[in-house]
């Protein structure tokens, strides 16, 4: 692995773009900020957004803005992750439970506590075989979840508070921690459940904050505070298919 920083996009004359803003479509709905943190697409192409600052997880339609279901959970979540089942596991950041809910978000299929100090997570990861890698944020551990049988393992990173936001799979398998704190990538190991560091990206507090991985191999780390967008080139490609499946490859 090499690691490099490149100075922003070198051709920003994009043409033919173009924004809007659908409305809410639900009375019930309040603003506020924080309200709704992250998402994910369902089977049926709809999106689940689990609650920051409120407590409701919502299922919004992005072609009409309609929010079509809601549950009542618990504020402080900070990321959802599609299963293959289609359940989705909302991972928590100030939450002290890991929540399952069905695809509709309609009904809550299981509950976790993780014990973890908090804000624990930044963002999930699921891997093959089914489990979810809970990024570690405040929590001094990676934790993989198992969202069949609730089943909770711990593995220490050793990179203080704030370490990670974000994570992103690999071909082969492991999921890169993106640094938000700690002074290296970091390198999860869902099979053999082990940590291992990568490489330095120095000691400035909130580096990066989320990653995507490219079909050639390498792994964008969005800047927070960093003065530059963060590459870490794996080496290794992965097909289109596995870097546009709706499973993988999301903050």
């Amino acid at each position: 692995f090499f690691f490099q920083a490149e100075d922003g996009i070198r051709d920003s004359s994009v043409t033919g773009v173009q924004t809007c803003a659908l409305p809410i479509s639900d009375s019930s709905y309040s603003t506020g900020s924080n309200n709704l943190k992250n998402g994910v697409l369902n089977g049926s192409s709809e999106v689940i957004c689990p609650p920051g600052s409120s407590t409701l997880i919502r299922r919004l339609d992005p072609d009409t803005g309609a929010l079509k279901g809601s549950l009542t959970l618990i504020a402080g979540y900070a990321g959802a992750v599609l299963t293959p089942s289609g359940n989705v596991v909302c991972v928590p950041s100030t939450s002290t439970t890991i929540r399952v809910v069905n695809a509709a978000a309609t009904s809550c299929v299981r509950s976790t506590t993780h014990s973890q100090t908090t804000p624990a997570y930044a963002g999930g990861v699921l891997v093959p075989g089914g489990n979810v890698v809970c990024v570690p944020y405040s929590s001094l551990n990676a934790s993989l979840y198992n969202p069949v049988d609730g089943g909770l393992t711990h593995v220490a990173h050793g990179c203080g508070s704030g370490a990670f936001s974000g994570g992103v799979l690999l071909p082969t398998g492991n999921v890169v921690f993106v640094p938000f704190n700690s002074s290296n990538v970091g390198m999860f190991d869902p099979v053999a459940q082990t940590y291992s560091n990568l490489v330095s990206v120095g000691a400035t507090a909130g580096k990066y904050s989320g990653g995507t991985l490219l079909p050639d191999g390498r792994v964008i780390m969005a800047q927070w505070n960093a003065s530059n967008v963060g590459i870490l080139n794996t080496r290794t490609p992965a097909t289109l298919e596995f870097c546009r499946s709706p499973y993988f490859n999301k903050f």
